[in-house]
């Protein structure tokens, strides 16, 4: 619905103000859906509201993972009813990834974003807000931000690249004219949602060795990421920090094997 599409990017711009816009396209997207009887689509863009709501409170909002699969049932809807190529599909698409990224879901979303990326590209040409409003959602999605403790305290970093022979990764502070300097690995903790590989597993989870996945929550007590895979047939798992690589680039496939 042109109401919604109006919303998702009135949203994306970021502000309080432009939340409290994005607000009230989505209201009136809901109100058109209630007029309809498609109270489906009425409850879905509920959640929108109480997103662009949090955002222009100052405070968070983020889907459950039945929400999330509701969400996936939507688009799924919209690509059925309307075609991948309908803006109804496109605008939900954009919608859907950042719900995805805010619920730490990173390597889905970023996939995501790589094929809203193409499909905007193609339909609405390079120059397009819709183009940019991906284009946008998918850079911040690559950005693989960890954090180092400093002299300072906690630091929010980036991750540019992982230096295999010497077990580094070159890291940015977050901000402009800042140098990059390398690290060792395990100086760094990835913060929740980063995609990385699991490696160095023995015995029991040696299985899991070269499965991809992003850390969805940290264990204080037990130094230990939960892990959620991307592979569907791998059960989430609890994994030493020493036992995972932040992941730089993301692969095609669940699981590496060099």
């Amino acid at each position: 619905h042109v109401y919604h599409c109006l919303g998702s990017h009135a949203e994306r711009e970021g502000s309080r103000e432009s939340a409290k816009v994005a607000m009230g396209y989505y209201e009136k997207c809901r109100d058109v859906y209630e007029e309809m009887g498609d109270i489906r689509g009425a409850s879905y863009v509920e959640a929108n509201i109480a997103h662009a709501k949090s955002e222009h409170e100052g405070t968070s909002y983020i889907c459950t993972e039945d929400e999330l699969d509701e969400r996936r049932e939507e688009y799924a809807r919209l690509v059925k009813e309307y075609g991948e190529d309908s803006q109804h599909a496109l605008c939900n698409f954009i919608c859907l990834g950042d719900d995805l990224y805010d619920a730490h879901h990173e390597i889905e979303a970023e996939r995501l974003f790589t094929k809203c990326v193409a499909l905007n590209r193609r339909i609405h040409g390079p120059d397009h807000e819709n183009t940019r409003d991906a284009e946008q959602a998918l850079r911040i999605c690559q950005e693989r931000e960890v954090i180092i403790k400093t002299e300072n305290g906690d630091q929010l970093f980036l991750a540019l690249r992982y230096l295999t022979e010497s077990d580094e990764y070159v890291v940015q502070r977050v901000g402009e004219n800042y140098t990059p300097f390398t690290i060792g690995a395990s100086e760094l903790h990835p913060v929740l949602g980063t995609p990385v590989v699991c490696h160095g597993l023995t015995k029991d989870l040696c299985h899991l060795n070269g499965n991809i996945g992003d850390v969805r929550s940290w264990d204080e007590e037990n130094e230990c990421y939960q892990v959620h895979f991307d592979d569907k047939n791998v059960e989430p798992c609890p994994v030493k920090r020493k036992n995972i690589r932040v992941l730089i680039e993301l692969p095609s496939e669940a699981k590496i094997t060099r």
